[in-house]
């Protein structure tokens, strides 16, 4: 088994996840600076009694058009028709397996 030239290369180079290439390489971080929104104060702002007029004549709930109301009713009544399906068709092979093993095996005797 060779032996390693020198201690310090224990691994490649290429696995090394960052390696300075140049002597001009800084090694110390630099000052941190504060973030400027945090450096200045705030003034506490003081509360207004006066009442603000309130708009009158629009209410605050959203109005949807009558094709979305048509939508949302397609899309329901499309669920209710896949939840039936699936109901139907579970029972249907259920049935077929029945009379397919009567087929087979015969009708059992009691």
């Amino acid at each position: 088994m060779p032996a390693l030239a020198s201690e310090d290369q224990l691994i490649p180079h290429s696995t090394l996840r960052h390696r300075p290439i140049g002597s001009d390489v800084k090694l110390a971080e630099p000052p941190r600076v504060p973030r400027a929104s945090r450096t200045q104060t705030q003034l506490p702002r003081a509360n207004t009694t006066t009442p603000v007029g309130v708009p009158v004549g629009k209410s605050a709930k959203a109005h949807s058009s009558p094709w979305q109301r048509l939508l949302l009713v397609g899309i329901g009544m499309g669920m209710i028709v896949a939840v039936l399906m699936v109901a139907v068709g579970q029972l249907l092979v259920g049935w077929i397996g029945m009379g397919i093993d009567e087929l087979h095996y015969g009708t059992p005797l009691i």
